[in-house]
């Protein structure tokens, strides 16, 4: 079987989980990986870091590979950084990653660069979004639709016809009820289940979930 050549950017925790997903896939091959925060040469996933984000349009005409993955766990910089590369490289494809544990209805919709974890469940008619993180054993039911760059962590669960904005994240272990939505950007908690609709930039904790501040797209959360 003839493999496509994949080059991964970022090198860390979250990255390892990503290249296991990519040695699992049948027709993947990770080739190299772009870090700009550590030197090219040093060994890393099994391969070598090649350079930096500035240097990859020249590192994918050496290679012939224009197949790229973000392993940037946080959603804004995942966001930025699919912005930053896709002005550097008009031809660049962001590769999808699907865990062969996952479960994928047969009608889902999957968009560019999406990756979906081990024991994840994504049902019948769901829409996940460009750069979308469905993360190990999280619950996408039904009808629902993820905005690009949003995120489900380990054990959430969304119930069916939930709507999430533009890189919001529901957190580790953290449940939407049916019909929900949730506004670009918003956070939910670790272990908090929402009852109501949340607003852009919404943080909110707890069981039920309340509202306790607005935050930056940018700052921290993992």
């Amino acid at each position: 079987m003839r493999q496509e050549s994949v080059l991964m950017v970022g090198s860390g925790g979250h990255a390892r989980v990503l290249a296991d997903i990519l040695h699992l896939s049948n027709g993947l091959r990770l080739v190299g990986v772009i870090d700009d925060f550590e030197m090219a040469g040093t060994p890393a996933l099994g391969v070598e870091i090649l350079g930096t984000c500035e240097d990859l349009p020249r590192i994918m005409r050496q290679l012939e590979c224009c197949r790229v993955v973000l392993a940037v766990g946080h959603n804004a910089r995942r966001l930025d950084l699919a912005a930053r590369i896709e002005s550097l490289c008009n031809d660049v494809v962001w590769q999808s990653l699907l865990h062969p544990a996952a479960v994928l209805a047969g009608d889902a919709v999957v968009g560019e660069g999406a990756v979906i974890m081990a024991g994840a469940i994504v049902n019948a008619g769901a829409q996940i979004g460009r750069h979308c993180l469905i993360n190990t054993s999280a619950i996408v039911e039904h009808d629902c639709k993820l905005g690009d760059g949003s995120s489900v962590g380990p054990g959430g669960v969304l119930g069916g016809n939930v709507r999430l904005g533009v890189g919001a994240i529901v957190a580790l272990g953290a449940g939407v009820i049916n019909a929900l939505e949730l506004g670009e950007h918003a956070l939910l908690g670790a272990g908090a289940t929402a009852v109501r609709d949340l607003p852009a930039y919404a943080v909110a904790l707890g069981v039920p979930a309340r509202t306790t501040r607005f935050r930056d797209a940018g700052e921290e959360y993992l």
